[in-house]
């Protein structure tokens, strides 16, 4: 039903809700609850005693269709499925537990909404209705979990190559795979990985890309949204998930044949602290220095007191001093 409500109210105008029932075949009473769900879930819509509903903005809902048509720009592509869901805990939570031995084909999943959205190293990540990109996908590699130590780069890289593709900007990756605008956050990446350290292994990859977040959001970070940064130019939110699918693809076939070294270059070239003043946080540790760029296994060099020293593990914290 919030689907078809949703295509009612996109036009902007507000509609009572004997009109929405009408239209939709159910009563007033539930569109009332489907309203005041959507709106639990993140959603701005407007209520106006005597004019009905209205959305704050018009809404573009994902179809796996549409998705897919942007995705397919490489027909020897093969995605195994893809499942487009109105509401999950978590999606990179729903293909982790259903991760079979059989699996070799990529899979992937978009929700509208995320009631545990996750983010690196156990945050929560805020999953407004349709506010944003919540994708994750499964992938199987040829190789060990030991020999790809710099994945997460890889597919921050793919990240912010997918949104360029569509939407010119100064974009940059926050070690090791915040998307970043002007040192505000615009997106993030969870990595999960599991199978042999020098075998084969499965990946399941989470992303998430504020799209145009709700007025009044409220993240303990500074953050920003594509909405913010271009205005009404907007890409299509299923043009650009069909483009993350396909950017990241890229970087896990590349991965997989190639390894990390193929990244380094670009890697440069997005740095978004190469050069400063930045703090590590490594456990109970805090580590005070200059940035110097990554290794060849996608590790981060922090210089201090004159030495320069890699640091690469999940536990892992970076943020630029003042």
């Amino acid at each position: 039903m919030h689907h078809n409500l949703l295509q009612l109210l996109s036009n902007g105008r507000f509609h009572s809700g004997e009109e929405l029932g009408r239209e939709l075949g159910v009563s007033r009473a539930a569109v009332w609850k489907s309203i005041k769900l959507l709106q639990k879930m993140g959603m701005t819509i407007f209520a106006i005693r005597g004019r009905g509903y209205s959305l704050e903005h018009s809404v573009e809902l994902l179809e796996s269709h549409k998705i897919c048509s942007e995705y397919m720009t490489n027909k020897d592509r093969n995605l195994e499925q893809l499942l487009v869901l109105e509401s999950v805990p978590s999606t990179n939570s729903y293909l982790m537990e259903r991760i079979d031995n059989d699996w070799v084909k990529p899979r992937a999943v978009v929700a509208e909404y995320q009631s545990e959205g996750r983010g690196r190293r156990g945050r929560n990540w805020c999953s407004p209705f349709a506010a944003s990109i919540y994708l994750s996908l499964f992938y199987s590699f040829d190789r060990g979990v030991a020999d790809l130590g710099g994945i997460s780069l890889a597919i921050g890289l793919a990240v912010r190559k997918a949104i360029l593709s569509l939407m010119p900007c100064e974009l940059s990756v926050k070690w090791p795979n915040d998307l970043m605008w002007k040192g505000k956050k615009l997106g993030g990446v969870l990595v999960e990985l599991s199978g042999d350290p020098l075998s084969e292994c499965k990946m399941v990859v989470g992303v998430g890309i504020n799209y145009r977040m709700p007025n009044g959001t409220n993240i303990d970070q500074p953050w920003i949204d594509l909405s913010s940064i271009v205005g009404d130019n907007l890409p299509s939110r299923n043009e650009l998930t069909g483009a993350l699918i396909e950017s990241i693809l890229d970087a896990c076939s590349v991965l997989d044949n190639s390894g990390f070294e193929q990244f380094i270059e670009e890697w440069s070239l997005a740095d978004a602290v190469v050069n400063q003043k930045v703090s590590l946080q490594l456990g109970n540790k805090r580590i005070d220095g200059i940035a110097r760029g990554i290794d060849s296994l996608g590790s981060i060099r922090i210089e201090s007191d004159g030495v320069v020293r890699s640091y690469a593990s999940g536990e892992v914290s970076l943020r630029v001093t003042e």
